[in-house]
This record gives structure tokens, C-alpha cells and sequence, in this order.
């Protein structure tokens, strides 16, 4: 039974992760560009 409690909730994870992977390569790609301008 634990493990069937366990499946949803790391769906919900992994789904989070795929939502916020993206935001963080792009937040990361922002963070080099405005070094790169400003140094």
C-alpha cells in the first residue's frame, strides 16, 4: 500500500520538475548575459 501512496506524489514531483527546469535555465542564461554586459 506505501508504495501506491508513494507513485502520485513523485509524479507530482517529477511534474513540478519539468515545469520548473526550464524557468531555471532560463533565469541562469538571464544571470550570465546581464554579468557578461555589466562586467
Amino acid at each position: 500500500m506505501q508504495r501506491l501512496l508513494h507513485r502520485p506524489a513523485l509524479a507530482v514531483t517529477d511534474l513540478g520538475v519539468a515545469r520548473i527546469a526550464p524557468l531555471c535555465r532560463a533565469i541562469d542564461s538571464l544571470t550570465r548575459l546581464l554579468h557578461s554586459g555589466f562586467c
